[in-house]
Parts: C-alpha cells; sequence; structure tokens
C-alpha cells in the first residue's frame, strides 16, 4: 500500500537500525547496509530521526502507556506521533501492550 502510494508511511531511524541489527549480528554488513538504503529511500514514505518534536510526543498521548514501554520503543511510538499517523504497525509485544488497538496495526490481526 506505501509502495503504491496509496498511504504514506513514517519509518522512525531507531527501526532502521534494529533491522539491520540483525544482519550486523551474523556479520553481514553489505545486507544490513543495504537494507538501510531500502527502508531510507522506501517511495512515499519518510525516515524519522530523533528530535526535539519526537522527544516533545514522548508522554504526551494518553492512548499509549508509556510505562510500559521500553525507551527505543517509545522513541519510535513517537516518531509516529509527530506525524500524527492514523497507525503504529508493529508485532512488538510491548507495543501491543501499550497502544490501544485502533491505533495499532498488528500482521497478527491481518
Amino acid at each position: 500500500m506505501v509502495e503504491a502510494g496509496d498511504v504514506f508511511a513514517v519509518v522512525s531511524v531507531l527501526t532502521v537500525a534494529e533491522v539491520m541489527q540483525g544482519p550486523l549480528k551474523k556479520g553481514d554488513r553489505k545486507t544490513a547496509l543495504t537494507v538501510k538504503r531500502y527502508l531510507q529511500n522506501f517511495p512515499n514514505s519518510i525516515c524519522q530521526g530523533i528530535d526535539g518534536e519526537v522527544i516533545d510526543r514522548m508522554g504526551n498521548d494518553k492512548r499509549v502507556s508509556w510505562s510500559g514501554l521500553r525507551t527505543i520503543d517509545s522513541l519510535i511510538i513517537a516518531c509516529g506521533l509527530a506525524h500524527d499517523v492514523d497507525r503504529i504497525v508493529s508485532n512488538d509485544r510491548h507495543f501491543k501492550k501499550a497502544i490501544p488497538s485502533r491505533l495499532l496495526l498488528s500482521f497478527d490481526n491481518i
């Protein structure tokens, strides 16, 4: 849907780093860098860095149970909220516990 332009996506730079870490743990730097370029240049999306606006969003959305989240997860969610996203897409267990189902799109639910 994103690639076709039906929706616009916000990808946190932290998500990019997490996805890169899998190949890096296996010593596969080439794949990690390919993944990075792919995600940072995906059509109809932006790669959101961590800035003051993102940090300002942490803790300020009452729909999110911030206390149950790790710092990195809070920042990833705040990246989306800084762009007023309609849904946070994740299968992360911490996200599922902290975000109401109307805000969360989980691949488990598709």
